[in-house]
């Protein structure tokens, strides 16, 4: 009669514990419908009083894209970001290792110049003879000293197969400032996206630029070269980095950490799933990362997981 009674308490208390979450279920799922109907109820009012008194014709597909972006930064979340369909089909470019363009970084300084601070072998402005620290002072006749980076790399940026004038000021031997027009045409190139330097013939340095699908290789092939240099330690530098593929990421991690879990997702309900792991197979040299607070996404993977395994130092802010 126990038995038979605390089996019945047991099925109760399951039934009980399974309505109750059922219900909860279903409570959560009405608010969110309510919630979304009350958010297409004020858009539709919204578009309705616009294309019933606005004025002026409607761009359909700048309208979308702005609700789209909207939505997103309504999350209040700095690590999601809409993107239009062109601006993602020029990132899914830049992650499988090419980019269109003339094939040169820059950054405006302190004094509001705009000095070229990287050049990519063998893409347009490097075999035009555009050097680093050069200053663009003007892009197709227009001067830009008082625009911002954006701005400037926007009047840049171009389908492959169209031409862009560049204004350059240089400084001569002589101590003059001559300027000095190039036109270049953009074009497809490989993105070369990690470099590096021996520093007192000890330290080797090496720089990763982004992540994309290429990354892990070329990190390898510098890494064994500067292994096989008898370099003493190794010094990687992600300052300004802003990520990019995280398998490329996971990659590099695997050839430096011992072995164990590198990357985890964790969904809504807490679930964590092993995204990938490192093998036992490592190289053991000293080792430090850099970073700034430009540092972003695989780039702060580098670092935490570096730190979190007691595999070297990381240097930098935050």
């Amino acid at each position: 009669g126990v038995t038979i009674a605390l089996m019945a308490l047991t099925a109760a208390l399951t039934l009980t514990l399974t309505y109750q979450y059922a219900m909860n279920r279903f409570n959560q799922q009405v608010k969110n419908v309510t919630e979304r109907q009350k958010m297409y109820a004020k858009l539709y009012q919204i578009d309705t009083k616009t294309r019933g008194q606005f004025l002026f014709d409607i761009d359909e597909n700048k309208l979308n894209d702005a609700i789209a972006n909207g939505y997103v930064e309504g999350l209040d979340d700095a690590n999601s970001q809409y993107l239009p369909q062109s601006e993602c089909a020029q990132l899914q470019q830049q992650l499988a290792g090419t980019q269109v363009g003339i094939g040169a970084e820059f950054a405006v300084n302190e004094q509001g110049e705009a000095r070229i601070s990287r050049l990519i072998d063998g893409a347009p402005a490097a075999v035009a003879g555009i050097q680093k620290n050069d200053c663009i002072v003007a892009v197709n006749g227009q001067d830009v000293t008082d625009w911002t980076e954006a701005q400037i790399a926007a009047a840049i940026s171009g389908d492959t197969g169209t031409e862009v004038v560049l204004t350059i000021a240089r400084q001569s031997e002589n101590g003059e400032l001559a300027e000095q027009n190039f036109t270049l045409t953009r074009r497809s190139y490989n993105l070369v996206t990690v470099e590096s330097r021996i520093i007192d013939d000890v330290i080797g340095v090496i720089r990763i630029y982004s992540f994309n699908e290429n990354t892990d290789t070329e990190f390898q092939e510098i890494l064994n070269s500067l292994t096989n240099a008898g370099v003493a330690g190794i010094v990687i530098d992600v300052r300004n980095n802003g990520g990019g593929t995280l398998e490329s990421a996971a990659n590099i991690l695997d050839l430096l950490l011992p072995a164990g879990n590198i990357v985890y997702s964790a969904d809504a309900t807490g679930k964590k799933t092993v995204l990938y792991t490192s093998d036992a197979a490592q190289n053991t040299l000293p080792l430090a990362v850099l970073i700034n607070g430009n540092s972003a996404s695989a780039s702060e993977l580098i670092a935490a997981a570096v730190q979190d395994y007691e595999r070297g130092t990381v240097v930098g802010a935050q």
